[in-house]
């Protein structure tokens, strides 16, 4: 919000979710009543050296209407690969490792025969000369989304209770890569007395992460700096070993996974007196 505070210290703003300290990305939109972005220096007056990066404050939903009142909101919807990185397919690989060797010095890696034999068996025996689109192999064409929310509230004179629970489910673009998180919100007013009223709000989260066991930023660095003329799979359906052993779809595939399943929970308390 207010650029770089420290330098090398990526320290980004202080998150404020009803008064607490809270990472804005486990906040479901359908919950948010209104955001108020604090960037000036006065905001450190208030919370001290840690706004010095900025101040963002969320305020969920609250009861308010009298009576009951039922929300359900959904979307769904499949997101696409849209930037892929333009690589050149196995002969320019070779053409241009020749150009780079010769500009250094350097004798030709592949002679004129091979790129001969290459350029004629690429066609006819990929297993032996293979022209790999490592992308088109690792990336899935889309993956899936949804969200469902379900908000209820109630209010009385005295008793206000707004709740909401929330559900995303997101597919990678990778093979088994999935992201799911489950959201419990609970906020009540209490009118105790005519100088005494307290609000009592409840956050309960999930977030269950899926992703391959080499890593997500692993298997795409891999996959767009592996030459094309290295094997990614074989006719047979077994591996090719990639380049020295790294095969980003192996990795990806059958090379293991890794699962997170963070809980996280916030309770307030507040009581008020009104003279």
């Amino acid at each position: 919000i207010r650029g770089v505070g420290t330098l090398g210290s990526g320290m980004g703003p202080l998150v404020l979710v009803d008064g607490v300290e809270a990472s804005i990305n486990n906040v479901d939109p359908n919950d948010i009543e209104s955001v108020s972005v604090l960037k000036d220096a006065s905001s450190a007056a208030i919370y001290g050296s840690r706004a010095a990066g900025g101040v963002i404050l969320v305020t969920t939903k609250r009861a308010k209407t009298p009576g009951v009142q039922i929300d359900y909101g959904t979307y769904g919807g499949w997101q696409l690969p849209t930037d892929y990185t333009d690589l050149v397919d196995g002969l320019e690989h070779m053409t241009l490792i020749n150009e780079a060797y010769t500009n250094t010095g350097r004798d030709p890696l592949y002679t004129d025969e091979v790129i001969a034999e290459y350029t004629a068996g690429r066609q006819t025996d990929p297993d032996r000369y293979p022209d790999t689109d490592w992308q088109k192999l690792t990336m899935k064409s889309s993956g899936f989304m949804q969200n469902h929310h379900l908000g209820i509230s109630s209010s009385t004179d005295r008793l206000k209770v707004f709740g909401s629970l929330n559900y995303i489910d997101q597919d990678g673009i990778l093979d088994n890569t999935n992201f799911k998180r489950y959201s419990l919100r609970l906020n009540t007013d209490l009118k105790i007395s005519e100088k005494w009223s307290a609000a009592m709000d409840l956050f309960l989260l999930r977030s269950d992460l899926t992703e391959p066991a080499a890593g997500t930023s692993n298997i795409f660095h891999w996959m767009r700096r592996i030459p094309a003329n290295q094997p990614g799979i074989f006719a047979n359906g077994q591996y090719g070993e990639g380049w020295n052993g790294d095969n980003p779809m192996a990795k990806a595939k059958v090379g293991g996974l890794n699962q997170v399943q963070p809980i996280a929970s916030i309770a307030n308390l507040d009581l008020k007196y009104q003279p």
